[in-house]
């Protein structure tokens, strides 16, 4: 009975999870008190579960709304990460450009899709920038593409390169924890975890404690997130060198496009002179000829005056 109780409360709290990382963040914080009002009435316990949800960034609402509507995104962003890293490892550079160019576009198709899942749009000011930012984590970061397949983003995550200069900035929402039975004793510490064991003629005592284990533990997971660190700093540096030559070829190519419109330019600027030139040559022939025409026209009336005139003469002759 109390298992089925505790499985019912976890139910109430993930469907409260699933409405709220799926409203917009301006109607978060109401309905999550209306949630836990709800849950107030039947378990206290899920009440406070539920009234602890955190209120999402508007970019992380964006994220979460697009994993929600698409749920193959988180496992094409980790196809993705292990491509390149698996490129990385065997040094093939002309791979790593690919997928490199490959995920670039993916990020901004997934960008796009985000902000057509919220019907917001992408203009204000680093709102796109974060979403990018933390799809680009994804890739480099297992971590943060199981956080990003959760659905439960609660601020975006920054990326520095393939790979993290820093730990991400991101958190998500985790699902209550099983509750315990009434009737189930509380665990107690055997009293042989703690006990001393001495040895026999030396005197010298070892005791058995867990936090040297967790210290352990602890610097191991350094060692691993250090080594990770330096991974991503060489792809890093090798993606960077990459976009140097890159922007060096754009740089000669921009150049040589220069030169030639510069040359484009000197011949058209040459071809309107010459066109000018002749044009002018043409107006003033044109100005010649009008004035010649108006000398013969002059002519033709003074020698049709003139054969009027003999013509009246003949005339009178013969009467």
């Amino acid at each position: 009975m109390s298992d089925r109780r505790a499985s019912t409360a976890d139910d109430l709290v993930q469907q409260a999870i699933d409405e709220l990382y799926s409203v917009d963040p301006d109607e978060f914080t109401e309905r999550r008190s209306a949630l836990a009002a709800q849950a107030r009435t039947t378990d206290k316990t899920v009440a406070r579960d539920i009234a602890a949800l955190r209120k999402p960034t508007r970019s992380a609402y964006a994220l979460n709304r697009l994993v929600r509507s698409d749920p193959e995104v988180a496992a094409r962003l980790a196809e993705l990460g292990d491509d390149l890293r698996s490129a990385q490892e065997s040094l093939d550079g002309a791979r790593m450009r690919e997928l490199s160019t490959l995920r670039r576009g993916m990020v901004e198709e997934l960008a796009d899709q985000a902000f057509r899942a919220t019907g917001q749009p992408a203009s204000a000011a680093g709102l796109r920038e974060e979403v990018v930012s933390t799809l680009n984590a994804a890739v480099a970061d297992d971590s943060v593409v199981a956080q990003l397949g959760s659905g439960t983003l609660l601020r975006p995550a920054r990326w520095d390169g393939f790979g993290f200069a820093s730990p991400p900035e991101l958190s998500v929402v985790r699902p209550p924890s099983p509750r315990r039975s009434r009737d189930e004793p509380t665990a107690r510490p055997t009293t042989g975890a703690g006990k001393s064991d001495s040895h026999k003629g030396t005197g010298e005592t070892i005791t058995i404690n867990g936090n040297k284990a967790a210290k352990a533990a602890k610097g191991e997971r350094g060692a691993a997130e250090a080594a990770a660190q330096a991974e991503a700093r060489a792809w890093a540096r090798a993606e960077a060198k990459a976009e140097e030559r890159r922007r060096r070829q754009s740089l000669a190519d921009a150049q040589r496009a220069v030169k030639d419109t510069d040359s484009a330019l000197g011949k058209a600027v040459q071809a309107e002179e010459d066109q000018q030139t002749r044009a002018r040559l043409l107006h003033e022939q044109l100005t010649d000829a009008r004035r010649r025409l108006d000398e013969i026209r002059i002519d033709l009336r003074r020698a049709e005056n003139r054969q009027r005139k003999a013509q009246q003469a003949l005339d009178r002759l013969q009467k």
